[in-house]
């Protein structure tokens, strides 16, 4: 079924064991809708991880992801992009009663903490599922990918992981390790980086900042003087990724 690489070296990746429980770290909010999205994120990392053990997996959603202004794949254009692999994500998502055009119509946040005088801040935000590839500049689609459902680790309880997230990948065997990735490593490692993601849809037609970074969109002749501006951060994650929430209260 899948085209096997070859090469399963891990490039500049601590093997750092989860000792956090994945489900607990799930609700670490106080947001009900976060904890909505990041239980989608979570379901499509499970109906997605067999997937990464295909080469061509990994090959088509790192073209696919550099056609588009910001490093992601949406999830929904694989139904036309690639609807083999669309097909088999949305057969693992029905075993849960889910698929990805009910995660995409109700992977919706309503702000917490609206700002009165700015009524836009009060509206509901909606996403769509996506893979993010923080490291899409150097990724090597020969090596095996690692891929994330967007747990974020619990720094309460080591702050020497904070920010950590959980990530999946298989040995040559075939055996699944589930290992914690750091933002310096995400930004440093040329395997390919898969994190599942909520994000929401950005036109060719946009500039897109990063924090610390610029994040260059493909040139477009076509593009005028008044393209818009948008920022593409995280305080969740300092990896550089759609969704903007922290998954505690404390923040």
């Amino acid at each position: 079924m899948y085209d096997n690489r070859t090469n399963y070296t891990l490039d500049q990746v601590p093997i750092i064991e989860n000792v956090q429980n994945t489900k607990e770290l799930l609700s670490l909010t106080n947001d009900k809708d976060d904890e909505k999205i990041f239980g989608f994120c979570y379901e499509i990392g499970l109906a997605t991880r067999e997937l990464i053990k295909d080469s061509k997996f990994a090959s088509t959603m790192v073209a696919l992801a550099k056609e588009n202004p910001i490093p992601v794949v949406y999830l929904m254009d694989l139904e036309q992009d690639a609807p083999e692999y669309f097909r088999i994500i949305n057969e693992n998502l029905a075993e849960k009663n889910l698929s990805l055009e009910y995660i995409k119509e109700n992977m919706t946040h309503r702000p917490i903490l609206p700002n009165p005088e700015f009524p836009e801040t009060a509206e509901l935000e909606h996403y769509e599922p996506a893979i993010f590839i923080p490291n899409l500049k150097q990724v090597d689609t020969d090596k095996q990918v690692l891929l994330s459902p967007k747990v974020v680790t619990d720094g309460d309880k080591n702050p020497e992981l904070e920010d950590y997230i959980v990530t999946w990948y298989y040995t040559e065997a075939g055996d699944l390790r589930e290992i914690l990735v750091s933002e310096e490593t995400s930004l440093k490692t040329t395997n390919p980086l898969f994190i599942i993601d909520n994000a929401q849809r950005f036109e060719k037609n946009q500039i897109v900042l990063g924090g610390d970074s610029q994040v260059e969109p493909p040139r477009d002749n076509n593009i005028t003087e008044d393209r818009s501006i948008i920022r593409f951060d995280s305080k969740e994650l300092k990896i550089k990724t759609g969704y903007r929430y922290e998954p505690t209260a404390k923040s």
